[in-house]
């Protein structure tokens, strides 16, 4: 029995007996309860103490409350499910069984169990409940494998004892055999992975129900039970099942996130699951944690809990296999196909020859792979007796094994494997072999960067990243990445582009530049592989680059020569390009599901071509008068078809200047002069087009009209309300007072406007705004959402020289937030500051908006 400062179940109980129940007497004893449970978790009891004294003390109010409503000695109250098994978190549900032998009973009680439940709601406890003979039990458990779980963890609380009756009529024997059981709650558990994208390191986890959650274990416990009839952990130990280190690794993590549920439960005052931002920030200031020179202290404790659920979900995997081979797998030929010396095949699962294979062949631990990868198309997994020698022989992967050219040999084949390399990398870090063999991805491993745009651990990214580089080697895969597939194919050594993927981001978490710290890693990692000095040099220059194109791409002006040739020279070489370009979008693709847009993917691509002419042809052709006019006579080709002159194009264009022609495509600029030529002479134009352009990825928004204050402005503000995302911009001023402002946008997806309807509704919007005798915007209507709300932080603000004396470059870092650019340009206008282009790029809750800008008074 838990003593308390307020009261134990031995003193409720004394109470109760002699006093009558009332509503307000049970909210007052409810609310003492939740105070105490408070009161014990900030004074560090354990999550388990918690959870069993909650139990407790509910257990004996319900008893009170039944002997004082209920007078039918042949019905029963038992406790089920979570509750049942004597594991209540402060928020979980009281879930209840009322349970009678036969139907009259029940119809006898029915005016009091009616009194029974509304009492117990009107006194605000949360019960779920369900009023059942044994009969109907049976039947509901024989069609739902959700009621059968929860029947098979039943406790009594008061009346006539059931538990024994149910457990009879419930047994393997008559319904759910272990077999059918394992199945189904095999489906169930692969179902509910699924749902969370087979992560468990997502930025926001639900700990009960995410990969690695208290579910996996609540999974492995419930066909353990039903299979060996064992009611804990422990017992499990005792058959053999696990041995000591699995038990002490399965309690420890069991417990932790037994510690966030209850601790999550008090901080939401209700029942929560889902670890938040702000409460991951609560939970780790309560842990103890503290924040470092490197890193967060809410990092720090989010890294505990995703190493914590990667160890259970490993032993989720292993514990799983094991209950297959010895309840699905246990007929039918047992018959061993002999791949060598060191491994065999048993019923479709790898297996080592005897257990003392590791010892004899360390590098077998790194061969294991190689051949699932090889076979993967006939070895479908590894058995349970493997996977627990594989991580029990860890130890032998140390720095003599890490410099024997064997295992280095072997794991470069592995790589070189046109199958199956991406699942049998992951199965290796899930075994532990991966961190072994390169021990700097231990320390990366659940390590995580508090924001909204990197939404994986640095481990799970690294491996997205491998994943989508290998996805390159695919027509079917990589065929919405045009010529990625045949660049691939290219490649001599794709292997390398392998590591490079693999240990671009080991850097992270350590201060300091990342990409220069983890090219020094890299470097050691190719070294102890063996590699040649080239091939060496080739994936450490990759690492210590792989943010330059992204980078450049977005911020930069591809369309200066000078930016390109410093690049151009920097790259080297069409093979250092090729390899960077398809690091660059293996690594963005793997940042997060919001990261990669159609938009982002045609700035890369610009870059690339424009880099691959540079380096065949040299600055002076980008620079020259014969490119600027082969792209004119381009443009007057696709103009020929519009009934557009010549004549009428060049007036045009001697309006916009040679910057005009620089900046945009032939077909942006036949688009654009379409719809504005025939407007040249009206003293009050107004036009405003769309036109998707699949090459910009993004939908073309144009508005040529007089120029007045706060035009841009209010454009940028109806994108806004209509909720699309301006992603670039271009603010062409003339001499003679008119304005062409230009946009790409997308939706709030990131995709481009296909629906007609839409684009229609652009252009009514902006015409109507526009329509006014003065451009007023008003402030964004639109709500922040939850999350960014999470991460506010001051904005900072850098001025640039820009291209010519008369401009400079604003570089805007902010949170963001609902009609920022419009909100920029208003405050820029009351200062007379003009926009001549803005380019927008969103990480996560943060975005760093670049604006060229011309300056009143500049001399």
């Amino acid at each position: 029995m838990i003593e308390t400062a307020i009261f134990s179940s031995e003193t409720l109980c004394q109470a109760l007996s002699t006093q009558p129940l009332t509503t307000a007497l049970v909210r007052e004893y409810t609310n003492d309860l939740q105070a105490e449970l408070q009161r014990m978790f900030s004074a560090g009891e354990s999550a388990e103490r918690i959870s069993q004294y909650r139990c407790e003390i509910i257990d004996t109010l319900l008893r009170g409350i039944w002997q004082q409503t209920v007078h039918n000695d042949k019905l029963s109250l038992l406790a089920v499910g979570g509750y049942g098994r004597g594991e209540l978190q402060p928020g979980s549900d009281i879930d209840l069984l009322i349970l009678a032998g036969k139907d009259s009973q029940l119809r006898k009680s029915d005016a009091e169990l009616r009194a029974f439940i509304t009492l117990l709601w009107d006194m605000g406890l949360e019960v779920g409940q369900s009023v059942r003979t044994l009969a109907q039990c049976v039947s509901e458990a024989r069609k739902d494998i959700t009621v059968m779980t929860a029947l098979m963890e039943t406790r009594d609380l008061c009346g006539k004892s059931r538990v024994a009756d149910l457990e009879r009529l419930l047994s393997p024997r008559r319904l759910w055999s272990s077999k059918q059981f394992f199945n189904a709650k095999l489906e169930e558990q692969q179902r509910r992975h699924e749902n969370f994208g087979e992560s468990s390191y997502l930025l926001e986890p639900n700990i009960k129900e995410s990969p690695g959650g208290l579910r996996d274990l609540q999974t492995i416990a419930w066909v353990a039970k039903r299979h060996y009839q064992v009611g804990s952990l422990e017992e499990l130990a005792k058959l053999g099942f696990l041995d000591d280190r699995e038990l002490e690794t399965l309690i420890s993590s069991r417990n932790l996130l037994w510690w966030i549920r209850t601790g999550l439960h008090l901080l939401s005052h209700r029942k929560d699951d889902q670890l938040l931002f702000d409460h991951q920030r609560e939970l780790a200031t309560l842990a103890g944690y503290q924040d470092s020179d490197h890193s967060l202290a809410v990092e720090a404790f989010m890294k505990t809990y995703y190493q914590a659920v990667m160890e259970l979900r490993r032993l989720n995997e292993m514990f799983m296999q094991r209950l297959r081979e010895e309840i699905m797998m246990r007929r039918g030929s047992n018959r061993t196909k002999r791949i060598n010396d060191r491994f065999q095949v048993r019923k479709k699962q790898l297996e080592v020859v005897d257990d003392q294979v590791f010892n004899r062949h360390p590098e077998a631990l790194i061969e294991g792979f190689l051949l699932l990868a090889r076979h993967s198309e006939t070895i479908q997994g590894v058995s349970a007796a493997t996977i627990r020698l594989i991580r029990n022989h860890c130890y032998l992967i140390d720095d003599q094994f890490r410099h024997n050219s064997a295992g280095s040999q072997l794991f470069l084949g592995f790589l070189r494997e046109p199958h199956g390399v991406s699942d049998q990398l992951r199965r290796m870090h899930r075994y532990g072999v991966l961190s072994a063999f390169f021990p700097e991805f231990r320390r990366i491993t659940g390590q995580m960067q508090h924001d909204l745009f990197h939404v994986y651990t640095v481990d799970e990214h690294s491996l997205l990243c491998v994943r989508n580089v290998l996805r390159f080697a695919s027509a079917e895969e990589s065929a919405n990445l045009p010529g990625s597939h045949d660049l691939y194919l290219n490649f001599d050594k794709p292997e390398l582009l392998i590591l490079a993927a693999l240990t671009h981001d080991v850097g992270k978490g350590l201060g300091g530049n990342h990409s220069g710290l983890g090219a020094k890693m890299a470097a050691q990692f190719c070294a102890q592989l063996n590699l040649s000095a080239s091939d060496n040099d080739t994936v450490t220059w990759l690492v210590r680059s792989h943010l330059d194109m992204s980078s450049l791409s977005q911020n930069a002006d591809i369309s200066d020569a000078d930016v390109l040739t410093r690049f151009a020279n920097h790259v080297g070489n069409q093979q250092n390009l090729d390899y960077l370009f398809l690091l660059t979008i293996a690594d963005m693709q793997a940042t997060g599901p919001n990261v990669w847009n159609s938009w982002k993917g045609s700035l890369l691509k610009q870059l690339y071509r424009a880099t691959l002419q540079q380096l065949k042809t040299g600055k002076e052709q980008l620079e020259s008068s014969e490119a600027l006019s082969a792209k004119k006579l381009k443009t007057l080709d696709l103009l020929s078809a519009e009934q557009i002159s010549s004549a009428q194009a060049e007036r045009l264009w001697a309006r916009l200047g040679d910057s005009y022609i620089r900046r945009f495509s032939p077909t942006e600029m036949a688009w654009q002069a379409k719809h504005i030529i025939p407007c040249l002479d009206d003293p009050n134009p107004l036009v405003v087009a769309t036109r998707n352009f699949p090459e910009r990825g993004g939908t073309g928004v144009i508005v040529y009209a007089a120029d007045r204050p706060n035009l841009f402005a209010t454009i940028a503000r109806q994108l806004d309300q209509l909720r699309l995302d301006i992603v670039d911009a271009r603010i062409l001023t003339m001499a003679d007072g008119f304005a062409l402002d230009t946009f790409i946008v997308l939706h709030a997806d990131g995709k481009i406007i296909n629906d007609d309807l839409q684009r229609s509704a652009i252009c009514d919007a902006i015409q109507k705004a526009l329509g006014a005798s003065q451009l007023q915007p008003k402030p964004s209507a639109r709500r922040q959402d939850r999350q960014t709300n999470a991460f506010r932080f001051p904005a900072v603000i850098v001025f640039k020289p820009g291209r010519t004396p008369a401009t400079r470059r604003l570089i805007l870092t902010t949170s963001d937030q609902p009609g920022l650019i419009a909100t920029v340009a208003i405050i820029l206008a009351n200062h007379y500051v003009s926009i001549l282009a803005a380019r927008i790029n969103t990480y996560g809750e943060r975005v760093q908006d670049q604006f060229t800008i011309t300056l009143p008074n500049l001399d």
